[in-house]
């Protein structure tokens, strides 16, 4: 048996961290949310009325919101709207990964489904059941794709507050060119999200 506690003690911080970068992601887009309703210096009783219509949102609720507001509000930077569309798309499908998480189970250590166990293995099931019956949807992955998924989650987290720097200036009638370069380049980091079990449960 290739497991120790420091190995599970590991696992377990980093499916911990996981939750904390997918908040962080998130966390920030209410934030931007008041730059784009008024365009200009807000009073804090006009930002606390955005949260408070905000609080409450579901992950996914917010982020749509969001992104309608962007595309109506600044058709004419069509190149922002799309940079920001894929974004979503991206955070789309971590947010799926998370609920699986959230709402599934999962075995710290688990490297096949006979419970034998290795380091860099775990198994998580998010079982569902549907019209045609009861889906198991349980797999073995390597701990290294949650690692993986984190700094995608880092490198969303700095999009959107290069979004947000963007339309401040923008509503500023300042320069925002530079920013877009940097925004370009840190989109170019987000990788293919791979996150198929290696092995799946029949």
């Amino acid at each position: 048996m290739n497991f120790t506690k420091s190995d599970e003690d590991y696992q377990s911080k980093i499916i911990g961290e996981f939750f904390v970068y997918f908040d962080m992601a998130i966390s920030v887009i209410p934030f931007g949310i008041p730059k784009i309703i008024y365009k200009r210096n807000y009073t804090e009783l006009e930002k606390r009325n955005i949260q408070t219509l905000l609080s409450g949102m579901v992950a996914s609720s917010l982020k749509i919101s969001f992104d309608s507001l962007l595309a109506d509000n600044y058709k004419e930077l069509p190149e922002l709207i799309k940079i920001n569309d894929n974004l979503s798309k991206s955070l789309d499908k971590i947010t799926e990964i998370r609920n699986s998480f959230a709402h599934g189970s999962y075995r710290i250590g688990w490297k096949d489904f006979d419970g034998n166990m290795d380091k860099d293995f775990f198994s998580l099931r998010h079982s569902k059941a549907t019209k045609k019956g009861y889906e198991k949807r349980s797999g073995i992955y390597k701990i290294s794709q949650v690692e993986n998924l984190i700094n995608e989650l880092r490198t969303m987290q700095k999009s959107y507050l290069l979004i947000f720097t963007i339309i401040s200036l923008k509503n500023q009638n300042q320069d925002f060119n530079m920013y877009m370069d940097i925004l370009r380049e840190t989109l170019k980091s987000i990788g293919k999200l791979d996150f198929k079990p290696l092995l799946e449960e029949k």
